[in-house]
């Protein structure tokens, strides 16, 4: 189980690289307009890499740790989520 939070990790660390070298920091309408279209691509990607991931564990190893992950991968979303308006925090 560690393992897997470890590689789910790293999922949300490589897409939140991603999003920042997409973000534009300009600060006007444009620019938030941008990064909402930037973010979307992006946090469906990490969405699908982390239940893929997750589902690669649970066929491997059982389920019974299946609402541990599931609350794991709700934390890295809404944690991401929070990313769309600053990327660098």
């Amino acid at each position: 189980m560690k393992e897997l939070k470890q590689q789910l990790n790293t999922i949300f660390q490589q897409h939140k690289e991603k999003y920042k070298s997409l973000y534009n920091d300009g600060g006007g309408l444009q620019a938030q307009a941008e990064n909402g279209n930037n973010f979307s691509p992006v946090i469906k990607s990490l969405s699908d890499k982390l239940i893929s991931k997750a589902n690669e564990f649970l066929d491997k190893n059982g389920t019974e740790k299946k609402s541990d992950i599931e609350n794991h991968i709700k934390e890295l979303i809404r944690d991401f989520n929070s990313l769309m308006i600053n990327p660098y925090n």
